[in-house]
């Protein structure tokens, strides 16, 4: 039976998805700034994490492509809604 890893060994990308997915949560509830810090922060994790990653091609595979997905669909969520936003200020809606 093969080893499972030690459970802090996934933390640092259970950690950028749970920031990320809060962030389209608090988006829905219409929290923009909550929404704001929360993506801020997956994506300097999401950062970090990258960089010790670096090229090995292996390891950006399965937890981390995923996390880097959430990260991704929250920032187009947030750009969509304050779009969205501005179309309708802009309209006078």
């Amino acid at each position: 039976m093969a080893a499972r890893p030690p459970p802090r060994t996934l933390a640092p990308f259970a950690d950028i998805q749970k920031l990320s997915k809060q962030a389209i949560y608090a988006l829905h509830r219409g929290d923009g700034e909550d929404a704001a810090a929360k993506l801020v922060r997956a994506e300097e994790l999401a950062c970090k994490l990258a960089a010790f990653i670096g090229d090995d091609s292996s390891l950006r595979h399965g937890s981390f492509s995923a996390a880097l997905e959430e990260v991704r669909a929250g920032g187009l969520m947030r750009r969509v809604r304050g779009t969205l936003t501005h179309m309708r200020r802009a309209s006078g809606g």
